[in-house]
């Protein structure tokens, strides 16, 4: 235990009655021991190790150090409190972690606790914070990435790390604190605190099979295995409710998701696999709702069930009859937005208006067939959007179109074709016959054509949906989207920011909302 600096000649009768009293005697002793030892053993266990930081830290069983380069390293004292600074931006010396070595005598090759770490941080811009630690399975394993919301105040974030290992493999420390992204180019990370409390592993949980019928999955899932359901669309998601005050969930490969739970806001857990700790810091007890959603086209979830308090269980979830399928390439799957699809206009809108939502969206994509454009191979969305994966798999089986009958299907496809040289007969006949297809397998849905942001292949575009419109198919929809967004609503001149797709949904959920109500 790490020290704080941081603390034979009588009757018989009496020969019983002595007998009675001696074994008495030692059982009270033996009890009483027992009940010491069990004491002494759950304080140890919840006994914290913590280092405030400042010009001189002091060190209670933690010692940090500055990296990449100590001479980077910023003090000072804002809001009452003194800490440590990152100085990633400057051009030397840089220190771009903030590493902690939690004491070997208090911790080292984990395997028998869980680990709760919090940090007291600076809430400043609107960057992330990283935290890495040494895992059982890495020594830079991703702790859930959290989002900076600018009240400029002290905050404390707690991790609960159930897979810690804390071996000192993390450049010699147990695990590091970072500073990513932001809109302002200094963005740095201020830390006052952090402390270290070893936690007695809980009981086995309630195991929760991806086959309860309590979780629903909204998008195109494979569920031909019923150990293991997998999605391999950006935006894909599973809902549920349940009790207790835990959930765990069971990836089968890494991917970047986002979780939201009672309707917060999404956290990413990025590059996650295997056993997912999903509630860092214990829920009140109750019911509870959850939603995990892939991050982007290159998260393929391969969900295999959840893990819940002994004696939880889930709870009915009720889904939206209406299902709105978003069909387009980068600008509908969120490409260089800050949370990817969940940032993204087609998101977005189906949020706002209730209803569950897809998007079958790949950047780089064109909607012609047989030509290679900015997409891993030539394959089109008037092919690949009958599919069940995306453009990753050549092979895919076809997409089962019993499996949920949408509402409505949002188109945005052209831009690509147009930056390819498609022709514009090409395109149309395509188009036409894409059209066509959709409405074979969506009988009822009200299918709505965009035209591209950009003005690419609006000819085309339009001649296409009067093809079709004009041939009797009166469910089919055309969407102006002139002077939506400018050049300073994108990031790059064609892909919107983040402001870019919010004022997109705020020209088309006005356009859905009487097809979803």
């Amino acid at each position: 235990m790490a020290t704080k600096h941081y603390g034979f000649k009588r009757s018989t009768i009496h020969f019983w009655v002595n007998s009675l009293l001696i074994m008495s005697m030692l059982i009270l002793v033996s009890c009483t021991q027992h009940q010491v030892i069990n004491a002494t053993s759950n304080e140890e266990d919840e006994e914290e190790v913590s280092v405030t930081l400042g010009g001189t830290p002091i060190e209670n069983g933690i010692h940090p150090f500055a990296g990449d380069n100590p001479a980077g390293l910023i003090t000072g004292t804002i809001a009452g409190k003194s800490y440590w600074q990152t100085n990633k931006n400057s051009d030397v010396p840089r220190t771009n972690y903030l590493y902690m070595n939690v004491s070997d005598t208090y911790l080292k090759n984990n395997t028998e606790f869980d680990v709760e770490v919090s940090v007291t941080y600076f809430d400043s811009g609107n960057g992330k914070l990283i935290m890495q630690f040494d895992s059982s399975t890495a020594a830079f394993t991703n702790a859930p990435i959290i989002s900076f919301t600018g009240t400029d105040t002290w905050k404390t974030q707690t991790y609960l790390l159930t897979n810690a290992f804390f071996g000192n493999r993390a450049n010699g420390a147990d695990f590091r604190f970072s500073i990513q992204g932001g809109s302002n180019p200094g963005a740095e990370l201020k830390i006052a605190s952090v402390s270290v409390v070893k936690k007695v592993k809980p009981l086995p949980g309630q195991e929760i099979s991806v086959t309860d019928p309590n979780l629903k999955f909204v998008g195109r899932w494979d569920k031909s295995s019923p150990s293991v359901y997998k999605s391999y669309w950006g935006g894909s998601y599973m809902k549920t409710n349940f009790t207790g005050t835990h959930v765990t969930l069971k990836l089968g490969r890494s991917a970047s998701i986002y979780v939201s739970i009672d309707g917060g806001e999404d956290v990413l857990f990025s590059q996650v696999s295997g056993t997912v700790y999903l509630t860092p810091t214990a829920l009140a007890n109750g019911s509870h709702s959850l939603r995990i959603t892939s991050a982007s086209e290159n998260d393929m979830l391969e969900i295999q069930g959840l893990e819940l308090d002994a004696g939880a269980s889930t709870q009915p979830t009720t889904l939206s009859t209406h299902l709105i399928e978003f069909v387009g390439d980068s600008i509908t799957s969120g490409y260089l937005n800050s949370k990817i699809a969940l940032s993204d206009y087609a998101w977005l809108v189906g949020e706002q208006l209730g209803a569950e939502h897809t998007q079958i969206a790949f950047p780089g994509i064109c909607l012609v067939d047989n030509i290679q454009c900015h997409s891993p191979n030539s394959v089109g969305m008037s092919n690949q959007f009958f599919k069940m994966k995306s453009v990753y798999d050549n092979d895919s089986t076809l997409w089962n179109f019993n499996t949920y009958q949408a509402r409505a299907v949002v188109i945005n496809l052209g831009t690509n074709d147009n930056g390819f040289n498609v022709t514009d007969n090409d395109f149309k006949q395509t188009y036409i016959t894409f059209l066509q297809n959709i409405r074979a397998k969506y009988p009822s849905a009200d299918i709505f054509v965009m035209k591209t942001f950009n003005g690419s292949m609006t000819l085309p575009t339009l001649l296409a949906f009067n093809t079709v419109y004009n041939g009797g198919d009166n469910k089919l929809h055309y969407i102006d989207t002139t002077g939506w967004i400018t050049a300073a609503d994108t990031v790059d001149g064609t892909h919107p920011s983040d402001a870019g797709h919010v004022k997109i949904a705020e020209k088309l959920a006005p356009l859905l909302s009487p097809y979803t109500n």
